[in-house]
C-alpha cells in the first residue's frame, strides 16, 4: 500500500486498522479519530456526540446541513459527491459488534481504493462511508457546531458571542418555531489552510472560492491563531523517528551505482500498479509481492519477476509487475536470487510445477500426483504455475506444506510441467518461464479434449523431452501430430482418484437440511415437488458447446418430465455473456430446469453432489471427465458419452452407469473457446454428437432406478494399476542417466538484471505489443482517412462559395473568426455570453 499511495492516501487508508487494533488491544468503550488539521475549542459532551438515544454504533459528521451548494463555485455538488456525504476527518466508533464488522469492512476497500482519484468516485477513505448506515447503527451528527470547514461555511456564520466564545449559526435552516441553530463552535477543521495572500480559506477551493475570506472577523482571527500555533510546532518528517521511512511512501529504494537510491512513482505509475495489483487480488490470483517491510530486497525481487520462497518451499513464481506496467528504475544494479538451501538431501528428485488451486479439475489431479510422489518416497519441490496464476486457497498451500519429500528446486533434476497442453507454449512465452526449466529433462503432463491436436502443441512440444498422455484419448489425439518417441501414455492411479474423492463424501457438511442448502444457493427448487434431482457441471471458460447442455434442456422439457429436476450448475457465465442469457431464456419457462451460475466452495459442491441422484454428462468431447467421476465416488448414477478420457476410468460405485453412442460429426466453427485453434487448422475436427434416443433412454432408466435402490458410495475392490503415472515416474528417475534437455535457456533470469526484465519485452509480451500497435496503426489511419475526406468537403465546398457568391467567403471567415475567440476565452467568461451564431453556420 505505501507504495502505490502518496502520504495523504497511505496516511488516510490506516485508519480502519487503527480502531481494529485499539479495540482488540484496549478493548475501550469507544474510540474516535479526529484529523491533525482540527482544533477544539469546547468539550465534545456525550450526549452532544450521540444524543439522548442509545445504541449508535458510529457517529460521523455531514459535509454540509443545508441545501447550499450549486455547480459554479468550489466545492460544488458534484465535489461532495465525489467525496462522499460524511468528511472523515471525524469519525466515532462505539466498541460493538456491528461497528467490528463495519471497519473490516473499511479495511478491504482500503487496501486498493483509498486513491484520491475523483473521476473514478474515489476520494481516499471517505466514499466507503456512504455505506456505514446500510451496515450498521450510525448518527449523522447535524450539529453546525462540529467539523466547520471551508466547504460549508456558506451555511455556517461563525461569530464572537458576547461570552468571548466563537459561536456557529446555521444560517439556511430555521426551525419549527422560526428559530436557527446557534451554539457553541466545538471544533474547526482547517483543511488546506491557507491564510497570506490568498482569497478563501482553503487551497481547496478554487480561484474564486465559494466563502471568501473577509466575511467574518473571527474565522480571520481563528486561521491566524491555528497558523501561528502549527507553524511553532512544525516538523519535518525526517526528523521524526518512524518505523517506516516517509520516505519510502509512493516510492522504492533500491541499490543503483553502488549507492541507495529513491524511485517516487508518478501518479499514473501510482495508479497503473494499484489497479494492476487490485485486478489481479479481486480475482483470487496469487503471487502478490511480500511486504516490502518484512524483506525489502524479496519485494523488489517480486515487483521484477525474480522467485523466492516462501518458508514452507512452495515457490511462488511472482510475474514481472513493473514490467506488466510498463516501468523500470534507472541506474538500476544487480540483484540475485535467494540461493537454494545447501545439501543434497534437501534437494529435489523432480520438480513440480502446476496450478495451486485443488478446487479446479487440472489442480485436483495436481494435488493427487502430489500425495502420489510424497507416498512413493520421492523428494520434489512444487512451484505455483506462473502462467496461468489461477486462485490459490489458503488450505491447499497448507495441505501441499504437510507433505513429506518436499524439498527446493533443483535444475539438475527433471521438471514436469501439470498444465493444459493448450498453454504450454504461452507457459514459455512469459518472461519467468526459463528459470523452471530443468537441464537435463523437462516433461509435460498435457490435457487436451479434442480429438485432433493444434500446431501450436507441436511448438510447445519442442521445449520437452517427453509429453506423457493421462488417457489413451488424449496419447491419440497427440500422437496425430507429435512423434511416438516423444509421447509416454502414462494414466492417472484411478484407485487413488476415486478412494480420495469417495474419502471427502464422509466429511462433515454445512448444518442444515437439503432444501435450506438449496436455497441458500438461491434455487428455487421444492425438492418434495420432485421425484430424482439431476446435475450437470460446466464452466463456459471450456466452452459451452463441447458440454452440451442443450441436450440435457431438450430432454426435461419432454412431456413426462416434469417430475423429474434439473440443475445445471456452471460458472463464468459473465464472460459469455450471450451464450449464458440464451441458456436463462431457453430454461424460463421450464419449471422443472435450475440454473446456477457461480463458483461454489469445495464442500459446497460436494453438498450439491450428494443432494443429487444421477449425474448426466452429454459432452461431445472430454479429455478426462473428472466431474463424472466425482459424481461416481459420491454414488450417484451417470448417464454419460462414451466418448473421450472417461472411457478409460473403470467406474467403481454401485452406479448404475450408462455410456450412452455417439455419432461423430464436424466440429463447428462458431465455438469462442476454439476459434483461435480451429483457424490454424487446415483440416476439419470432427466431435461426438449423442444419440438422442439413446441418452433419454438411459436417462429415464437411471431415474427409475435410483427412485427405487437409492444410492450408497461403493468401497473400493479393484487391485492398485501397475501402470499408472507414479510408476513411471519411478522409474524414469531410477533409470535416468547423464543427459542434457532439448532445450537449454540461454540465460537464467534469476541471474538477469531486473532493469533488463522491466524493459525487454518477452516474446509474448513483444506480441501483444505488436498487435495493439497494428491496431492503433489501423485506427489512426482510418481517423486520418475520415479527416482528409472531410478537408475534401471543405475545400469542395469553399470552392462552391466562390464561384456561386464571393461574399459568402468573406461572411464564413468572419463567423468562423468569431467562434474561434469565443472558444479562446477562459471558461467562466464564456457562461456570461453566448457565441455569434451566424445563419450560414447552421
Amino acid at each position: 500500500m505505501s507504495l502505490y499511495y502518496e502520504i495523504t492516501e497511505y496516511s488516510t487508508s490506516v485508519k480502519p486498522w487503527v480502531f481494529a487494533y485499539l479495540f482488540e488491544k484496549y478493548a475501550p468503550i469507544s474510540a474516535t479519530y479526529i484529523d491533525p488539521d482540527i482544533q477544539f475549542f469546547g468539550c465534545l459532551e456525550p450526549h452532544e456526540l450521540a444524543g439522548e438515544d442509545v445504541g449508535w454504533d458510529c457517529v460521523v459528521t455531514p459535509h454540509v446541513l443545508t441545501d447550499s451548494l450549486n455547480a459554479a463555485q468550489n466545492p460544488t455538488l458534484h465535489n461532495i459527491r465525489a467525496c462522499g456525504s460524511y468528511n472523515f476527518g471525524f469519525v466515532h466508533f462505539e466498541n460493538t459488534a456491528r461497528s467490528g464488522n463495519v471497519i473490516n469492512f473499511w479495511k478491504r476497500q482500503l487496501v486498493y481504493d483509498s486513491l484520491n482519484w475523483l473521476e473514478e468516485n474515489l476520494f481516499t477513505d471517505q466514499r466507503f462511508g456512504d455505506m456505514f448506515p446500510s451496515l450498521c447503527r450510525v448518527r449523522a451528527n447535524r450539529s453546525p457546531a462540529l467539523n466547520v470547514a471551508y466547504w460549508n461555511m456558506q451555511e455556517r456564520l461563525v461569530y464572537r458571542h458576547s461570552s468571548g466564545r466563537p459561536h456557529v449559526r446555521l444560517i439556511g435552516d430555521v426551525q419549527d418555531d422560526g428559530s436557527v441553530v446557534d451554539c457553541p463552535l466545538v471544533f474547526f477543521h482547517f483543511s488546506g489552510l491557507r491564510v497570506p495572500g490568498a482569497i478563501g480559506i482553503s487551497k481547496y477551493g478554487g480561484r474564486d472560492p465559494r466563502s471568501p475570506r473577509g466575511g467574518s472577523k473571527t474565522v480571520e482571527r481563528l486561521a491566524a491563531s491555528y497558523d501561528a500555533a502549527t507553524s511553532s510546532h512544525r516538523r519535518h518528517l525526517s526528523d521524526l523517528r518512524l518505523e517506516v521511512p516517509a520516505d519510502l511512501i509512493g516510492a522504492l529504494r533500491y541499490e543503483g551505482r553502488n549507492q541507495s537510491q529513491y524511485y517516487r512513482l508518478r501518479l499514473s505509475e501510482r495508479r497503473d500498479l494499484n489497479r494492476f495489483l487490485a485486478e489481479r487480488a479481486n480475482a483470487g490470483m496469487a503471487m502478490l509481492p511480500p511486504s516490502r517491510f518484512e524483506d525489502e530486497d524479496a519485494f523488489l525481487r517480486a515487483l521484477h519477476g525474480i522467485s523466492s520462497q516462501s518458508r514452507s518451499g512452495v515457490m511462488h513464481a511472482a510475474s514481472n509487475i513493473l514490467g506488466a506496467i510498463g516501468m523500470h528504475l534507472p541506474d538500476l544494479g544487480h540483484l540475485d536470487s535467494d540461493a537454494s538451501p545447501s545439501g543434497e538431501a534437501s534437494q529435489a528428485q523432480l520438480n513440480v510445477i502446476g496450478y495451486p488451486n485443488f478446487s479446479f479439475g487440472v489442480g485436483r489431479i495436481t494435488g493427487l500426483i502430489l500425495r502420489g510422489l510424497s507416498e512413493a518416497g520421492l523428494r520434489f519441490s512444487f512451484t505455483i504455475d506462473p502462467a496461468k496464476a489461477m486462485p490459490i486457497q489458503d488450505r491447499d498451500l497448507d495441505w501441499v506444506e504437510s507433505l513429506a519429500g518436499l524439498s527446493s528446486f533443483h535444475t539438475d533434476a527433471p521438471s514436469l510441467f501439470l498444465i493444459n497442453a493448450d498453454q504450454m507454449l504461452h507457459y514459455v512465452n512469459t518472461g519467468i518461464a526459463n528459470q523452471y526449466f530443468s537441464r537435463v529433462c523437462n516433461l509435460g503432463y498435457w490435457w487436451w479434449e479434442l480429438e485432433c491436436p493444434v500446431p501450436a502443441h507441436a511448438e510447445a512440444a519442442k521445449y520437452l523431452d517427453r509429453v506423457l498422455a493421462p488417457t489413451q484419448f488424449i496419447y491419440d489425439s497427440l500422437a496425430r501430430l507429435l512423434p511416438r518417441q516423444k509421447l509416454i501414455y502414462a494414466p492417472l492411479d484411478y484407485r487413488q482418484l476415486y478412494t480420495s474423492i469417495a474419502s471427502a463424501s464422509g466429511d462433515p457438511v454445512s448444518a442444515g437440511s437439503d432444501q435450506d442448502f438449496l436455497f441458500s444457493l438461491g434455487l428455487e427448487l421444492e425438492i418434495h415437488r420432485f421425484k430424482t434431482l439431476t446435475l450437470s457441471v460446466f464452466d463456459f471458460r471450456s466452452c459451452v458447446e463441447r458440454k452440451n447442455p442443450s441436450l440435457l434442456i431438450d430432454l426435461f422439457s419432454e412431456s413426462g418430465m416434469e417430475d423429474q429436476a434439473l440443475i445445471l450448475k456452471c460458472s463464468a457465465g459473465a464472460s459469455f455473456a450471450d451464450q449464458y442469457l440464451g441458456l436463462i431464456e431457453r430454461i424460463a419457462s421450464l419449471p422443472n430446469v435450475f440454473l446456477l451460475n457461480a463458483s461454489l466452495p469445495q464442500a459446497d459442491l460436494r453438498r450439491l453432489f450428494l443432494v443429487c441422484q444421477v449425474y448426466a454428462s452429454p459432452h461431445r468431447s472430454e479429455g478426462l471427465g473428472l466431474n463424472i467421476i466425482e459424481a461416481d465416488a459420491y454414488g450417484l448414477a451417470t448417464v454419460f458419452s462414451n466418448y473421450g478420457g472417461i472411457t478409460d476410468y473403470p467406474f467403481f460405485g454401485p452406479g448404475p452407469h450408462y455410456p450412452c453412442p455417439f455419432t461423430l460429426v464436424e466440429m463447428g466453427k462458431g465455438s469462442i473457446v476454439y476459434q483461435s485453434h480451429l483457424a490454424t487448422l487446415a483440416t476439419a475436427v470432427n466431435w461426438a454428437e449423442p444419440d438422442r434416443q439413446a441418452f433419454r433412454q438411459a436417462l429415464r432408466e437411471s431415474m427409475q432406478a435410483v427412485a427405487l435402490s437409492g444410492r450408497s458410495p461403493a468401497e473400493f475392490k479393484h487391485p492398485q494399476q501397475s501402470f499408472s503415472l507414479i510408476a513411471i515416474l519411478k522409474d524414469l528417475l531410477n533409470t535416468q542417466a547423464p543427459a542434457r534437455a532439448l532445450y537449454q535457456p540461454r540465460e537464467a533470469l534469476a541471474h538477469r538484471s531486473p532493469a533488463a526484465l522491466a524493459i525487454v519485452p518477452t516474446i509474448g509480451d513483444a506480441k501483444r505489443q505488436l498487435y495493439l500497435a497494428c491496431r492503433r496503426f489501423l485506427l489512426t489511419l482510418r481517423d486520418s482517412m475520415g479527416a482528409f475526406r472531410h478537408l475534401l468537403n471543405v475545400l469542395k465546398l469553399i470552392l462552391w462559395l466562390i464561384l456561386r457568391q464571393r461574399r459568402g467567403v468573406k461572411d464564413f471567415y468572419q463567423a468562423l473568426t468569431a467562434r474561434l475567440y469565443y472558444l479562446r476565452r477562459p471558461p467562466s467568461f464564456r457562461k456570461l455570453d453566448t457565441p455569434p451564431v451566424s445563419p450560414r453556420l447552421r
